[in-house]
């Protein structure tokens, strides 16, 4: 082999090296920053902060819905909550709200007001009863649009890479145009 070539052949290997060097370099920078991110945590409000943030900037609200006794709530927190992507999503397309429908302060949304019910040793929030449909089950994950309207409640425990999906399927708006489970089929297929 001539020198040129020599020179061509050390100069494509050195290129590929230092450009695997710098993918891995940015690969690390990137799961650093999600760990960074899931350091953090989410960014939790109350429905007031939430509904003035709104105000300011629109955004789509997530309302979790626990209560002190749920022991499912508690898991979710320690679970869904604690996902690295999730809590990225959460933040960057969400006002995150956590409502203990159990003990919250009277709120005002959409023009009315909401307070505690009580019953017994314990009571409910006309909120969360509104926002829930009556349907009091815990936790309870609601999703409101930039204006404040309903989109959906969803019932339960919610596994993080289920929430990532529905995290997604809201925040794009797909809610609007495309059945869920056509869009968990597309989802999960990428």
């Amino acid at each position: 082999m001539n020198k040129g070539k020599w020179i061509l052949i050390l100069f494509l290997l050195t290129f590929t090296v230092i450009h695997a060097q710098k993918k891995q370099k940015n690969k690390k920078t990137e799961i650093a920053k999600t760990e960074e991110v899931a350091h953090k945590g989410i960014k939790w409000m109350t429905m007031q902060e939430a509904l003035k943030a709104n105000a300011k900037s629109k955004k789509k609200i997530l309302i979790d819905f626990y209560t002190d006794w749920c022991g499912w709530c508690k898991k979710m927190d320690a679970s869904t909550y604690e996902d690295a992507q999730v809590i990225q999503y959460i933040n960057k397309n969400y006002y995150a709200v956590k409502f203990n429908a159990e003990r919250e302060e009277p709120i005002t949304y959409n023009g009315k007001e909401y307070k505690m019910q009580l019953n017994g040793n314990r009571g409910t929030h006309e909120l969360a009863v509104f926002l829930l449909n009556g349907r009091m089950g815990y936790p309870s994950t609601t999703f409101l649009n930039e204006d404040l309207g309903m989109i959906q409640s969803v019932p339960g425990y919610i596994q993080s890479n289920e929430m990532y999906m529905i995290l997604n399927y809201f925040s794009q708006n797909k809610y609007k145009s495309t059945p869920f489970e056509q869009f968990q089929k597309e989802f999960n297929a990428n």
